[in-house]
């Protein structure tokens, strides 16, 4: 989630320069002029862009910050606040600003960072009464400054305003100027000052390991198609195409490509096992009146039908006439979540249009410890302020790559809904996601 390129800051005065009058400077130079400054709006653009998704970020983790008992999970917390303070720090220093300063913002910040700091040195529990209180004061705060940029990258977005017009106008010191940028955190940033002073996750497995289906005999081109035909239900198309990736990938696939009945076809195929890892039909579907119930079982049965035995729905949406589906394969009666299976069903006519597996060849369930922990042990070890609506068993991958039996625990915190994963096992919290974003 901290990986990203951080852009660098251009002197606010070399700025001023290009945003001067070019008319006595050659064809030539006014290019490279030209040049400079759509470098400098696009690097400008991507700092703000670095500022609005860390605050974000910042904001999201105080709020599983708050939802944590568990001193070494929270004490966890505590260090990502810390670091994402930090980055969010350089992205403000970063921004044109340098004429105006956005002291009370940075200073939010470093008050946080301070208290991060602090609490990791005196090793504060998640359950003493001051700490959650200043903690829930800090994520309102953090919530404000995240909708306030949000509201400005939308502003900037909409008009297409430009970061040159914001240099210019500092330099010229336009105290009085309409130029929305400014404007903007010249608002946020006296906002900022009225609370200056109070103070990869389980279900979404990342790439797959090189030992990923090794040991399983590698299929042809040939079988590829015909694995894929097998799944559509479908002849092997005339056109249809084979071409296998390249050597560093991670897991050698096959990528199908041609045309059917739906239209154009896009296939993945491991080499090793033959296993059709996803497919995508080209198809827009119009009006029908395949209803949402009916491409619910359909998926459901398709699976089924095509090995991936007892499956639980997860989540589903509708969209511009096609059903969305998620799925979790059974295992000694509990989901497997970090093996969710997606489907995509047209709803004029039930056809199964895409299909996405890969999560369920690569990530294999082999063994899986036993339950040491009921849900009513662990939900103890949540912070009692955290409002539990419902929970389910599941069995989910921890940091390093081992199935672990779980309990997903949903519930609310500040009007945000989370998921929480506890280790059933070891009684210790294993991942917190933040299923809503309100503003």
């Amino acid at each position: 989630m901290l990986q990203r390129t951080t852009w660098v800051a251009i002197p606010v005065a070399a700025l001023a320069v290009v945003g001067g009058s070019l008319g006595w400077w050659g064809y030539s130079e006014h290019q490279q002029k030209q040049a400079l400054a759509a470098e400098v709006q696009s690097r400008y653009a991507g700092t703000f862009h670095n500022l609005t998704s860390d605050v974000s970020h910042l904001e999201e983790e105080m709020g599983k910050a708050l939802i944590t008992a568990d001193v070494a999970s929270f004490q966890e917390h505590l260090r990502n606040i810390w670091r994402m303070t930090s980055i969010a720090q350089e992205d403000v220093g970063n921004l044109p600003l340098q004429l105006m300063p956005m002291h009370n913002t940075q200073q939010f910040l470093s008050n946080v960072s301070k208290t991060m700091d602090n609490w990791l040195t005196e090793g504060v529990a998640p359950t003493q009464a001051n700490v959650h209180r200043q903690l829930q004061t800090m994520y309102m705060n953090a919530h404000k400054l995240s909708n306030s940029l949000m509201q400005m990258q939308g502003t900037v977005l909409d008009r297409n305003l430009n970061w040159m017009t914001v240099t210019q106008a500092l330099q010229q010191r336009q105290q009085k100027t309409d130029n929305q940028i400014i404007d903007g955190f010249q608002k946020m940033d006296g906002a900022a000052g009225a609370f200056v002073e109070t103070q990869n996750t389980p279900s979404t497995p990342h790439r797959p390991s090189t030992k990923a289906l090794s040991g399983q005999a590698k299929i042809t081109g040939s079988a590829a198609r015909a694995a894929v035909a097998r799944m559509l239900g479908v002849a092997v198309g005339s056109d249809w195409k084979v071409t296998l990736t390249d050597k560093g990938a991670h897991v050698p696939e096959y990528i199908v490509t041609g045309s059917t009945k739906w239209g154009h076809l896009r296939a993945f195929v491991s080499q090793p096992g033959g296993h059709v890892l996803s497919y995508q039909l080209d198809y827009r579907p119009g009006k029908g009146t395949y209803d949402f119930g009916s491409a619910a079982r359909a998926a459901q049965v398709w699976l089924q039908r095509n090995g991936f035995g007892t499956v639980e729905p997860l989540n589903s949406y509708q969209y511009d006439h096609v059903a969305y589906f998620m799925f979790a394969p059974v295992y000694q009666g509990a989901a497997v979540m970090s093996q969710t299976l997606s489907v995509k069903v047209a709803l004029d006519k039930g056809g199964i249009i895409g299909y996405d597996g890969s999560n369920y060849f690569y990530y294999p369930v082999t063994h899986v410890p036993s339950r040491v922990y009921t849900a009513s042990q662990l939900q103890k070890r949540l912070h009692p302020a955290f409002q539990v609506r419902m929970e389910r068993e599941c069995i989910v991958r921890d940091k390093n790559g081992d199935y672990q039996p779980a309990v997903a625990f949903y519930g609310v915190e500040n009007g945000e809904t989370y998921r929480v994963y506890m280790n059933a096992h070891n009684g210790r919290e294993m991942a917190i996601e933040q299923l809503t974003h309100h503003s």
